[in-house]
């Protein structure tokens, strides 16, 4: 089955936004703008995420969709999980295809959702039981509401985590135009306590996988772990909706407890899915000379950015 992102609905989401959205045989692509400097450049660079595995017909689409798209480069990012007994290797193509940055995360946690409920709640981590009792205790409820008013509870909660957590989110019209073209694959659940939403999460359903790819929440009754609860409604959901996977979205593959994704990752860890790693991410090259060009650029930037930093 194809990742959300590879799907007609996701691609009819970004050509809504804006954003144009390329079908190079069975594979989707976005096309952007280049960045800085370069914007007055006549060239572009394509972004092609959670891509299955790729034949040489595949990457023959992509080349020839790139060009008429007048991309220098195209970003593959893979959705094939990594087999740590299997040494992964640049593809064997005759394109010129070399590692690049991820702008997904490169782990994920995937809940095996075929299980009963009694053994999905058996696997969840001891701690991550016990919050689910006291959330209990405290009388959080969680509704389902999947209307205009959800979606605005839902952005809302979304807001004052970013202002809480200071990490970037997209404007609310992204968000709106995501939840109009999903229709019933989107669900939205909020937790509440005493009538005040606290938490909610923006889940969708795609194939046989049930995603979790935003939420939000406020730090007013922490000590009720709503969250928690909220959370193991939404892998209750996703097996109520015949889902196979519950997809977390991202994690750290670090067990560092300075890296900026620890506490998420931790929390996601409770729930008893499995840590997997994807496949390398790549850049179709097409126009070599523009290619390096960007790379220099992006690299000076950065410089420049870290040099601020430290006199600032």
């Amino acid at each position: 089955m194809p990742h959300l992102c590879q799907t007609d609905l996701w691609a009819e989401f970004k050509n809504k936004t804006g954003v144009t959205a390329v079908k190079a045989g069975d594979i989707w692509f976005t096309v952007h703008k280049l960045p800085g400097i370069f914007k007055a450049l006549p060239y572009k660079v394509g972004y092609c995420p959670k891509v299955n595995k790729m034949s040489e017909k595949d990457w023959d689409f992509l080349s020839q969709e790139g060009r008429k798209q007048h991309c220098a480069f195209i970003t593959v990012e893979s959705n094939v999980v990594k087999d740590p007994n299997e040494r992964y290797q640049i593809p064997n193509t005759k394109y010129q295809v070399i590692p690049a940055s991820r702008t997904f995360a490169s782990h994920t946690f995937l809940v095996d959702l075929t299980k009963s409920e009694d053994e999905l709640l058996t696997n969840l981590h001891p701690k991550t039981r016990y919050n689910i009792k006291v959330a209990e205790k405290h009388g959080v409820v969680i509704e389902e509401k999947n209307g205009d008013e959800g979606l605005a509870i839902f952005l809302k909660l979304q807001r004052a985590t970013t202002n809480r957590q200071h990490f970037y989110i997209h404007p609310d019209v992204y968000y709106q135009t995501l939840w109009s073209c999903l229709g019933q694959s989107a669900h939205i659940l909020i937790a509440s306590i005493h009538g005040e939403p606290v938490s909610a999460l923006f889940l969708v359903k795609s194939g046989d996988t049930f995603y979790y790819p935003y939420g939000g929440s406020i730090d007013k009754y922490k000590e009720a772990m709503a969250p928690t609860l909220l959370m193991w409604e939404a892998v209750k959901l996703g097996k109520s909706l015949g889902c196979k996977v519950f997809d977390m979205w991202g994690a750290s593959g670090s067990d560092d407890p300075k890296d900026p994704w620890a506490g998420f990752t931790r929390f996601k860890k409770g729930f008893g899915g499995k840590l997997v790693e994807f496949e390398d991410t790549y850049d179709l090259v097409l126009n070599k000379p523009i290619y390096y060009l960007l790379k220099l650029g992006n690299k000076i930037r950065w410089v420049i950015l870290r040099i601020r930093h430290r006199i600032s």
